[in-house]
């Protein structure tokens, strides 16, 4: 199987990751609005970087990749929202370990430096993004 490589961009409907568009959402809540994870767009953003790492068909991708592809999984089978919340978290800290480790020390290199940032911008974004939506369940 071939795979293009996937870029990541902002457009005015949202943000690219791998062939997923997320999009925007306003983090800063309105008095008297939920808190709530929003666990579907975690789960879009999973989605993204499962496939951004898979049709990178690199081995020492292989881990990140299967985790990624699990955490979609386990959040399409669960049955309540605290339990979609606790995978959201519990595989966000397993991509991106605090300190070393994960995708957090993740550079894809290629000599191109248009191609080497489309294909880090992705999982950088997937990060970040994952990032703000724990925080705002947690604060």
């Amino acid at each position: 199987m071939t795979y293009a490589i996937t870029a990541s961009h902002n457009n005015s409907r949202g943000t690219w990751i791998g062939n997923c568009l997320i999009p925007w959402a306003d983090f800063l809540t309105a008095k008297g609005e939920s808190n709530a994870m929003d666990t579907e767009r975690a789960k879009l953003i999973l989605v993204g970087l499962r496939d951004h790492l898979k049709a990178q068909d690199r081995k020492d991708l292989y881990f990140q990749t299967r985790n990624a592809g699990d955490a979609v999984r386990y959040l399409e089978n669960a049955s309540s929202d605290e339990e979609k919340e606790e995978i959201i978290r519990s595989y966000y800290r397993i991509l991106f370990p605090s300190g070393r480790g994960g995708l957090s020390d993740v550079v894809l290199w290629d000599e191109d430096l248009e191609t080497r940032i489309a294909l880090n911008e992705p999982i950088e974004n997937a990060g970040k993004e994952l990032r703000r939506i724990i925080a705002r369940e947690e604060g």
